[in-house]
């Protein structure tokens, strides 16, 4: 779809990103099935704005305010009570998406332009609109293959590949035993975090309980440890905050 409204297209600018962001919801029943939300019908991946219709970005200031968004649509599935607050979220993410193709215009090789499209990709995979799933990994997979060391990419990448289904959940895997390394000797919450997870949606509750004991030796104080151990008793899938 095109952008319809004159007044939208004008105003897209990451000042009016910023501001909208911060004001995204933060509804109680996050954990619901799309199903129980309403949520669950595709949204159409937007057709590229007509030139000049969008001002050009930078990554410095685009990124920030899509790592923002990541509070809302970070996850699958978003923390998105109604289909009002979905379309809110979707006008927000459709003008990052809109910068970041000219942003990948400027420069589509470098480390910056392909960890930004990964993100909105997957943003857009959590919004289940179409076609971002698949954009998302290639993305990623392009970012990883020219970076191997890529913090940032490693990361997306694991968050995507835990999101979509469990064939994906190996290259998942394989993206954190990558970031673990990276981070040695230093224990990072998040790597232990996804690999206890990527074994519980495996349904490998013995892995996901031995990771938790692994956690709790190197840091017994690990914030999501008590809630992951919950988790693990009662079957549940939930993301541990």
């Amino acid at each position: 779809m095109r952008f319809s409204s004159p007044f939208l297209l004008a105003v897209l600018s990451t000042t009016l990103l910023a501001a909208q962001a911060q004001t995204l919801p933060q509804p109680q029943n996050q954990f619901k099935t799309r199903a129980e939300l309403g949520l669950s019908t595709k949204l159409p991946l937007p057709a590229p704005a007509a030139a000049g219709i969008v001002k050009l970005s930078t990554y410095e200031q685009l990124m920030p305010l899509v790592l923002r968004m990541n509070n809302i649509l970070g996850s699958y599935p978003p923390k998105l009570a109604t289909a009002q607050e979905r379309a809110k979220a979707f006008t927000l993410w459709e003008q990052a998406l809109q910068q970041a193709w000219l942003i990948e215009k400027q420069d589509a090789n470098s480390e910056n332009t392909l960890f930004l499209l990964a993100e909105v990709y997957r943003q857009g995979h959590n919004l289940d609109v179409d076609g971002t799933a698949a954009r998302a990994g290639e993305t990623v997979d392009r970012c990883i293959a020219a970076y191997p060391d890529s913090v940032r990419c490693h990361f997306s990448a694991a968050y995507l590949y835990i999101s979509l289904n469990p064939s994906t959940l190996p290259k998942a895997m394989k993206s954190l035993e990558r970031l673990r390394l990276l981070h040695a000797p230093r224990f990072n919450s998040e790597v232990e975090r996804g690999i206890f997870f990527a074994h519980l949606y495996a349904g490998d509750k013995e892995k996901a309980s031995k990771q938790l004991d692994y956690v709790e030796s190197v840091n017994p104080a690990t914030p999501w440890l008590a809630l992951a151990r919950k988790a693990v008793k009662e079957g549940r899938l939930e993301r541990v905050q």
